[in-house]
């Protein structure tokens, strides 16, 4: 069997550095990763080798002959990109294209990740995939023109759409409220925005199921069920066996310069149609991940 060739760009970030793990020990909380992974080659580069905006260098690694190109690179500082939008273009954007043009060249799969930002976040009902985008933000903007090059340029593609993501690895919104409870003897916490918390693991894992499949198109993967960041942080709180007041607040109570989507839930109604819907409910992909770093 011909060896599994994986390019990982942003593979120092978040999600990049869960890939890198899960590849390298073939483990995951879900389960170990077949055996059509078992002796893949991964290569893993970031920002300080490869730079996306950068058509030639781009190219000239992809060139070494990859059969997957997994896209976890990416502007996510929501509220600078409102005001540094070139730069936030230029990645989101730009960057995606010049990996669209390049795979389609080489004929490369091109795996990326898109956010629930593309929408407005004005619904009542989750977002599905035949849904019509409309972003609000810098952000949400840039990341949606990036979705539209990927499909225009390159046919063999997985686009997947994902939010409120936590993981072992980097700055997160778990982390942030742990940190925050050693320091404080009240959280306030917005409790008017809906979305479902998702645990990086579980999305490593089922993007590789997925990818396996040859159903190239678009995918939202996000935890089960919903909760606002007011739920989320009594759960992190009570898994965690700490005893601290949080108090619900409005968005309005903290201003910030990116419009938050209020109701964002994504669903994951093409990965249940294909029977590769392997998201936990947020709720016990949450107890599992305070149980790992516990145990760190």
């Amino acid at each position: 069997m011909k060896k599994i060739k994986i390019l990982i760009l942003g593979g120092k970030g978040q999600l990049g550095r869960e890939f890198v793990e899960v590849l390298t020990t073939k483990k995951a909380d879900l389960g170990n990763i077949d055996a059509v992974y078992k002796d893949c080659q991964v290569t893993s580069v970031d920002i300080d080798e490869i730079d996306i905006c950068n058509y030639q260098q781009l190219y000239n690694k992809i060139k070494e002959g990859f059969d997957f190109v997994i896209n976890c690179s990416g502007y996510t500082a929501v509220d600078k990109a409102e005001d540094d939008y070139e730069n936030c273009y230029k990645v989101n954007t730009l960057g995606v294209q010049n990996l669209a043009r390049i795979c389609n060249e080489l004929n490369t799969i091109l795996v990326h990740f898109s956010t629930d930002y593309v929408f407005k976040g004005d619904s009542s009902v989750p977002y599905r995939e035949y849904d019509l985008p409309c972003p609000a933000t810098v952000y949400g903007k840039t990341k949606f023109l990036g979705e539209q090059y990927l499909t225009a340029w390159c046919p063999k593609h997985y686009l997947i759409r994902t939010s409120w993501l936590y993981g072992q690895y980097g700055k997160n919104f778990v982390y942030t409220m742990l940190d925050l409870a050693k320091t404080h003897n009240e959280l306030k916490v917005v409790n008017d925005q809906h979305g479902s918390p998702t645990n990086a693991n579980d999305l490593v894992y089922t993007t590789l199921k997925l990818i396996q499949t040859n159903a190239f198109g678009l995918y939202h993967c996000t935890g089960e069920n919903e909760c606002t960041w007011f739920e989320f942080t009594q759960k992190i709180m009570e898994l965690s066996k700490i005893k601290i007041k949080i108090t619900p607040v409005t968005s309005e109570e903290f201003k910030s310069r990116a419009k938050r989507p209020k109701y964002s839930l994504l669903d994951n109604l093409g990965l249940k149609a294909l029977g590769l819907n392997y998201m936990r409910d947020w709720k016990v992909a949450l107890k599992t991940f305070l149980s790992k770093i516990k145990e760190k």
